[in-house]
């Protein structure tokens, strides 16, 4: 039986550089190696449909028939996917998490094959701010204060949403990996990256640290700049805007945010601690959990 490793997200945890990184020449070869082929063409068709609220087989069998059937026939002994918004999360205050429905989309395309799923997750007190901070350049217009108070926080407790999973696809099927490189790099990789690889068997240590940054965040100096745009500008102007700051006055890499304050921060972090000692427990019992758990940089 052929294996799909299915990479569903989180969104904001590497998910649009993960496409970048497994469509470098170096990839390609190292699946090769394995046996394996990444098919980037998949996500481009699937985002339109994505996220799903409601399961409709009739939307989705174009996609199994153009990519998932004809791997059965094809000369590699597995697959890597990828589509972030396949993991069931809601960002919206009043809508619940659908990953009962996303978990009967993925066994509906991934029918007769070997399913691996890869979860990559993040503290959620950053979360939140890189959340905004995207949503911003593509028109959101709400303060983030505003924005703060309609998070939907009951939407992100780690451990219930890897257990739907594991329900659905059993334990030893399930991977979860930390964002952040200072956590994961305890379990003696370099980075999430590097983590990913290792579930598709590639045991040595990559340097991606030559890709370029894709989709960066943009400089907390001038958030509100853009978020005023949003209001004033049309939005083929505002999105031009925040193209170009994310080109020219981006984020600097591994810098922080400076959305939160302390107390929100301690606030967010209290409230997810349980969840997120649970999912240490239970699912990255190699890594360190002190930087989910307690209010640390």
């Amino acid at each position: 039986m052929k294996t799909i490793y299915f990479h569903v997200g989180s969104g904001r945890c590497g998910s649009t550089a993960i496409q970048g990184v497994f469509n470098e020449p170096q990839m390609t070869t190292l699946l090769q190696e394995k046996g394996l082929r990444y098919v980037p063409e998949f996500y481009l068709e699937s985002g339109p449909l994505t996220p799903i609220h409601e399961f409709d087989p009739v939307i989705w069998e174009p996609i199994r028939n153009k990519y998932f059937l004809p791997m059965t026939d094809a000369p590699y002994s597995g697959f890597f996917l990828t589509q972030e918004n396949l993991m069931g999360v809601s960002y919206n205050a009043n809508k619940e998490n659908t990953y009962d429905k996303t978990c009967e989309l993925i066994t509906y395309l991934t029918a007769g094959f070997e399913v691996k799923i890869i979860i990559i997750i993040r503290r959620q007190d950053t979360l939140i701010e890189s959340l905004y901070n995207q949503l911003l350049k593509r028109g959101e217009l709400r303060s983030f204060p505003e924005y703060l108070d309609d998070f939907p926080k009951h939407n992100f407790r780690w451990d219930k949403i890897v257990n739907a999973y594991v329900n659905i696809f059993g334990r030893d099927n399930i991977t979860v990996i930390p964002f952040e490189k200072q956590v994961i790099s305890t379990s003696g990789v370099n980075d999430f990256f590097c983590a990913v690889t290792r579930v598709l068997g590639i045991e040595r240590n990559i340097d991606f640290s030559t890709i370029p940054t894709i989709n960066p965040s943009l400089s907390p100096r001038i958030l509100e700049l853009q978020r005023h745009a949003n209001e004033i500008l049309t939005k083929e102007e505002a999105h031009a805007l925040s193209d170009w700051f994310e080109v020219n006055i981006g984020k600097l890499h591994n810098s922080s945010h400076d959305l939160l304050t302390e107390t929100q921060r301690k606030d967010i972090i209290d409230y997810y601690k349980d969840s997120n000692r649970s999912i240490f427990e239970d699912y990255i019992s190699n890594c360190n959990p002190d930087y989910y758990t307690t209010n640390t940089h």
